[in-house]
Formats: structure tokens, C-alpha cells, sequence
């Protein structure tokens, strides 16, 4: 999906829903977390205001540490080789627009990429 809503719920899962892992969070703690995850990606447009961007990678292969992040690191990386636009990478990889921001925001101060 490129856009959509969510909503917040504690209770049963509905009919039909495939439940592979259960959500032990309270809603509350979700709620909150989200609301510091779009804090935190509006902070992050600014220094990345133009979803047509495209970056240009600076080294030949990517150098990267979190390993959390290392596979969505990696995805974006290859797209910036081929040329693509932020707004490609938000549309091609299937991740949040917080992460993926937050990727390129440390690309951008190690010095990985340029604008």
C-alpha cells in the first residue's frame, strides 16, 4: 500500500485476521510511539524537503554499522545507484517513510551520499 490510516485497538482480533505474532504493547505506549516517530520525520523533511531528490552516491560500496537497519540500508543504496528519486524509494520499498528518512539522514552525515 502507498497510503492508508491506522487505528489503534485493544481487543480480540477480528474474523479472518491471520495473527502470526501477538501484539503485547498496550495501545497507549503504540499511540505515543507513534506520535514521536511523525515528530521525528517532520524534523526529518526538512533537511529532506523534496521527494524528487536524487542523491548520488559518494563511495563505490555502501559502508554501514547498524545492523538493524543494514537490509533497508542496503535497498536504498541500490536504488541511489540507479538513479531513483526519493519519492521512488518511498514508493518501492515497503518500510515507513520514518525509516527510510532516517536512513538517508545518516547516509547524508556520514558522508555516504550527496545531494
Amino acid at each position: 500500500l502507498t497510503s492508508g490510516s491506522f487505528t489503534f485497538k485493544e481487543g480480540r482480533f477480528p474474523e479472518g485476521f491471520e495473527q502470526t505474532t501477538e501484539i503485547t504493547s498496550p495501545g497507549m505506549s503504540m499511540l505515543f510511539d507513534a506520535a514521536r516517530l511523525s515528530d521525528e520525520l517532520a524534523l526529518l523533511k526538512e533537511d529532506i524537503s523534496d521527494p524528487d531528490q536524487i542523491f548520488t552516491p559518494i563511495a563505490q560500496n555502501l559502508e554501514w554499522e547498524d545492523t538493524y537497519t543494514t537490509t533497508l540500508a542496503n535497498g536504498i543504496w541500490s536504488m541511489l545507484r540507479r538513479k531513483s528519486s526519493v519519492f521512488d524509494i518511498l514508493e518501492s520499498i515497503p518500510r515507513s517513510h520514518h525509516a527510510i528518512y532516517s536512513v538517508l539522514a545518516e547516509m547524508l552525515k556520514n558522508g555516504q551520499i550527496e545531494k
